[in-house]
């Protein structure tokens, strides 16, 4: 144990390292913004905070100087604070350890725009390098936790609660789903009696949709002179929209007796939109 091998040092420490690196370019990737900065209340000898910033670097997942923090005396309620270049919002906080794991963490985070930190999680796995490293960064443990994906996560603190071992933090990130357009696997249907009085029922497939975040969809419907073919993307030229009929489902009026209906469907995120239009209904009676 490095309890019983080396100095022990106190104090705060500061130190700057890469802030971002992407995981990729590909759509529906992941970005994985890395700690920056670090400060620590306490650091063993050969494992200041320097080592808990930037993406995990460690050589070997085990008990090495040089690639990670741990805490030095006083061991309880010693303490690491990582910050991000920026403020993220992300899916996911990921902790990477270099050396075997147990449950004596407490995490805490702060958020954009408020003050202090707030409790997020406790460390409460038991890990070895043995049985559980990383297959993306192979020298390390890695614990992720669920963040909302909404507040900007600006630093994590972490607090030792016991001193029944020696944590090493390599990295930490806030790990975010890159944006991805609405990607269609089916065109949207339509159920229900083509007859005045009866109600049609748009169905937008919304499970069989692709992209990130979850796309919202609107509906409109339409009233055509023919049956004609089906572009699913292109409004066909003998449809025109249905004034107000913005909702999955419409009732037929007399209107629309012995015309064909068709719905469109825009399925929309952050990322961009697709409009998808329905095959024609049979001629409404």
């Amino acid at each position: 144990m490095k309890k019983y091998i080396g100095l022990l040092l106190t104090g705060v420490l500061f130190i700057s390292a890469i802030a971002f690196a992407p995981a990729s370019t590909a759509a529906g990737a992941t970005d994985s913004y890395w700690g920056a900065t670090a400060t620590a209340t306490t650091h063993y000898t050969g494992y200041d905070a320097s080592f808990a910033t930037g993406a995990p670097d460690a050589t070997t997942c085990g008990d090495v100087p040089g690639q990670a923090w741990t805490y030095g005396s006083p061991y309880l309620d010693s303490q690491l604070v990582v910050e991000l270049a920026e403020p993220k919002a992300g899916n996911e906080l990921a902790i990477y350890f270099s050396n075997d794991l147990v449950d004596n963490l407490r995490i805490e985070l702060a958020f954009e725009g408020q003050e202090g930190f707030y409790l997020f999680s406790d460390i409460d796995e038991d890990k070895t390098c043995a049985n559980d490293t990383d297959s993306e960064y192979p020298n390390n443990i890695k614990i992720t936790r669920v963040l909302s994906g909404f507040q900007k996560v600006s630093a994590i603190r972490f607090t030792v609660e016991t001193d029944v071992d020696y944590p090493e933090i390599d990295a930490v990130a806030v790990v975010a789903t890159r944006s991805a357009k609405p990607v269609k696997e089916k065109n949207p249907t339509i159920s229900g009696p083509a007859k005045v009085g009866k109600a049609l029922v748009a169905n937008e497939f919304p499970n069989s949709w692709g992209g990130y975040p979850n796309p919202q969809f609107s509906f409109q419907w339409f009233a055509c002179t023919k049956t004609g073919t089906n572009t699913p993307a292109k409004k066909p030229a003998d449809c025109t929209a249905i004034s107000g009929a913005n909702d999955d489902d419409f009732k037929l009026k007399a209107g629309q007796k012995g015309k064909f209906i068709r719905a469109r469907v825009i399925a929309s995120n952050s990322a961009g939109s697709v409009t998808v239009f329905s095959k024609t209904t049979a001629k409404v009676s």
